[in-house]
């Protein structure tokens, strides 16, 4: 470790905590930094304190010259988003190829948005908006505390599905909360640049930035759309082509080598033929393409790309010729788009019969793909060989690749591409044909998935659909639109549900089952049960139990119809989990021991560690510990077994918690960090919080209040975030305790008051095994304050919002 290492500090500050430090730097007392975030000034004294732990310093103005060090040694000593810890300034695609000219045009853009926080670019197809967006991204990477996201949208086929890839980009994740909120309150503390690339097919999805921007104050969006999008505040920037040469009638190299368009064919040439230079005898042919095709850098790119099969003086003919016969076009279209197109029908032609085939056929994929894909989807009757075809279409620059993970690549077409593909497929009559095989393929992709979930191999399916995740978006499109693919669109359902859930697509994946299960079955089958099993289960993590109750009994009934244990068992599970949440203790038991029984003599080892987990949290609830240790145990040893990290990370927590019950403190300490670790390697933020707020509990227990505050500070943000009210109440509750702890028996009747409010909204009740610890810390407080008091201090709490209260909780208020 260097010496500008050892000047880091040990954890980053957050963001808050970079805000104060900023203004300890300004000389700002804590009165005065109090007043400008609007905070009590022991909370700015708390930060204080938080901020020279982390700097290892013990005063302002140490705290000041060791931020000035940092800078100076180019570090950052802060975190700029709770959930962005040491990532990338951006997630720009890497470009292979420099970016020709435009320099004026991109420092128009960069000095706009130190002005404004809605920008458009626009333009036809090919104009470039794109490249230029993503150089202006780059240039302002470090402008914005937060970073600079890119959201692709050209795969996005439903305007309703803007705000999943934007969250995707962003990283956030959906569980109990709809995920606007969730977006909402992710972007709220951001002072980012979102990148939407795209736009204008989705136009209907305008207002969602609109609502962003208001929920965001230091949020900036640079959007790249074919139209405007008529919002309020919007700036429009109309993206010109590329410079021209002169017109002169016989130019040298020395007069077009100023051009924009120029540079950019030269270069693209180049690469397609390393011999070729732009001089004297063929600058007038160069600069002649260049003004055919108008400065636009998709045409320009598509005609250098060509060079290595003609001649310059050919070229421009049969270009010109192209372009000549498009001239009378749609008179509703730009004429650069209709100019656009004849480039786009020109490269169309200089394919064989084969490759025009395939290329037509490769229009089918929404998204990137591979290679299998192709030879599954596009290869049947095809006298190509698809590897060869896909090559020699990259090669020709109407396909691209795209690193997708380190060492691995996908292929994806240009969507003005595939646009054209997709009405070559349709003049060849070919659509329906194709759309079925591609349905049935992508079908197969999440059966396979499906199959190896809850094994080794889970992270890495996950991964796999994921990057296939617009094409399984076609495929249930596909199977909604055809009245007779709604087998397709169950079996889809079923497969997916697992995947959704873990990913976070929960809203998602509800709203296809609003469209696909609309279609019900003539006779209940066992592709319609498990689409029920799968949607209920993602029901139950939103928290609609009767939802989930009624889709699940629904299941069950055709189950136990079509005998099939297994999935009877399973079922049983889920109901049984249903009953505990909404406490319904006798219940839940009898319903897990018949699943038990069901896996027991079924041997299924999987099936058999989720319901023993089930029973040891059943009955952790109630208080019967030592039976639930049992339980636990056993059923982590068949997770581990079965390498189900999911599993184990879910054990572990309940093991944890026991043995902190029990007030083996170090055991369980060391249980829950195994959890935590599980748990964060999945990035699984609901399991997340509740690990740390175990954590925080063992942390009270051993008298490190000032950790168990940060714990819970952590915890609570998370279950804020994905609107965990029941974990947001629980939190509270323990801050509660210590304020009581602390001795201010009124400030922590009032959040009791409050979390009891919050739980009674929910109908949430405390587990029998803590009801009785709970009623003794209020009677405390109510000898402490006086009954009249406690009384009084308990409606305050009550009549408070969730921010008030979390805010107050915290000392922030």
């Amino acid at each position: 470790m260097n010496a500008d290492d050892r000047s880091l500090p040990s954890t980053p500050l957050t963001a808050r905590e970079h805000d104060i430090l900023r203004l300890l730097e300004q000389g700002l007392t804590d009165s005065e930094i109090a007043e400008t975030l609007v905070l009590t000034v022991g909370t700015v004294k708390w930060y204080n304190r938080q901020i020279y732990d982390k700097l290892g310093v013990r005063n302002r103005v140490q705290a000041a010259a060791a931020a000035q060090r940092l800078r100076e040694a180019g570090s950052q000593p802060y975190a700029r988003h709770a959930s962005a810890g040491v990532e990338s300034r951006h997630n720009l695609p890497a470009q292979v190829t420099s970016f020709i000219g435009r320099r004026e045009t991109l420092a128009q853009v960069t000095a706009l948005l130190g002005s404004a926080r809605l920008i458009t670019l626009t333009g036809p197809p090919g104009t470039g908006k794109t490249r230029l967006a993503l150089e202006v991204a780059r240039a302002l990477a470090d402008r914005y505390r937060d970073g600079v996201r890119f959201v692709p949208l050209a795969p996005v086929g439903d305007p309703q599905l803007v705000m999943n890839s934007i969250a995707q980009a962003l990283d956030v994740k959906e569980s109990r909360a709809p995920l606007e909120r969730a977006l909402k309150a992710d972007l709220q503390a951001r002072h980012m640049l979102l990148v939407l690339d795209n736009f204008e097919h989705v136009l209907d999805a305008a207002l969602l930035l609109s609502d962003l921007l208001a929920a965001a104050p230091d949020l900036a969006l640079l959007v790249t759309s074919r139209e405007t999008l008529r919002l309020y505040g919007e700036h429009e920037f109309p993206v010109p082509p590329l410079d021209l040469p002169p017109r002169t009638t016989r130019p040298t190299a020395a007069d077009v080598r100023a051009s924009e368009a120029v540079q950019l064919f030269v270069q693209r040439a180049q690469a397609a033929s390393p011999g070729f230079a732009l001089a004297d005898d063929n600058a007038p042919a160069v600069a002649a393409i260049c003004a055919h095709l108008d400065g636009l850098p998709l045409a320009i790119e598509l005609a250098a790309a060509r060079v290595r099969f003609y001649a310059l003086q050919n070229l421009l003919v049969r270009l010109s010729s192209r372009l000549e016969a498009l001239r009378d076009g749609p008179r509703d279209l730009p004429a650069r788009q209709r100019t656009l197109r004849a480039t786009l029908r020109w490269s169309y032609d200089l394919l064989g019969d084969e490759e025009r085939r395939l290329f037509a056929r490769l229009g089918i994929f929404s998204g990137t793909w591979t290679l299998d894909d192709a030879r599954a989807v596009c290869g049947t009757g095809l006298s190509l060989d698809v590897a060869q075809g896909v090559e020699s279409l990259l090669n020709k620059n109407l396909l691209r690749q795209e690193q997708v993970a380190p060492g691995e690549r996908r292929t994806v077409m240009l969507e003005t591409m595939r646009e054209y593909a997709l009405e070559k497929l349709a003049e060849r009559g070919e659509v329906a044909a194709l759309r079925e095989r591609h349905a049935r393929h992508f079908l197969a992709l999440a059966e396979r998935a499906a199959q190896a979930f809850q094994g080794p191999d889970e992270s890495r399916w996950l991964a796999t659909l994921e990057l296939a995740h617009d094409n399984l978006r076609a495929a249930l499109q596909w199977s909604v639109e055809q009245a007779d693919a709604a087998p397709i669109g169950f079996r889809l359902i079923g497969s997916l549900a697992r995947f959704w859930e873990l990913r976070g697509h929960l809203d998602e994946g509800r709203a296809w089952w609003a469209k696909v299960g609309s279609v019900h079955p003539a006779a209940p089958t066992r592709d319609y049960a498990a689409a029920l099993r799968g949607i209920g289960g993602l029901a139950y993590l939103q928290c609609d139990y009767a939802t989930c109750r009624t889709m699940c009994d629904e299941a069950l009934a055709i189950y136990r119809a079509l005998d099939d244990s297994r999935m009877v068992a399973e079922l049983l599970i889920v109901l049984g989990e249903v009953a505990t949440e909404v406490g319904d203790y006798e219940a839940a038991p009898a319903l897990f021991e018949q699943s038990y029984a069901i896996m027991r003599a079924l041997g299924d080892s999987s099936g058999i560690a989720w319901v023993l987990a089930q029973l040891g949290f059943g009955a952790l609830r109630v208080g019967a510990l030592r039976e639930a240790w049992a339980w636990l145990e056993e059923g982590l040893a068949g997770y581990e077994r079965e390498d189900d990290k999911v599993g184990a990370a879910l054990a572990l927590s309940g093991l944890g918690e026991i043995a902190l019950r029990e007030d083996r403190l170090d055991e369980a300490d060391a249980l829950l960090e195994k959890s935590l670790l599980l748990r964060r390697q999945l990035d699984f933020p609901w399991g997340i919080a509740a690990t740390l707020g175990s954590l925080a509990w063992v942390a009270l227990r051993q008298g490190d209040v000032d950790r168990a505050v940060t714990i819970l500070r952590e915890s609570l943000t998370i279950r804020l975030a994905i609107d965990d009210k029941g974990g947001v109440a629980w939190c509270l509750e323990k801050l509660a305790e210590i304020a009581s702890l602390d001795g201010d028996a009124g400030r922590a009747a009032r959040i009791y008051g409050a979390a009891a409010a919050l739980r009674a909204r929910m109908n949430s009740i405390i587990d029998p095994a803590d009801q009785p610890a709970y009623e003794r810390m209020l009677a405390r407080l109510r000898v402490a304050l006086t009954p009249e008091v406690f009384g009084a201090v308990w409606a305050e709490g009550q009549s408070m919002s969730l921010a008030q209260v979390v805010d107050y909780s915290l000392g922030e208020g």
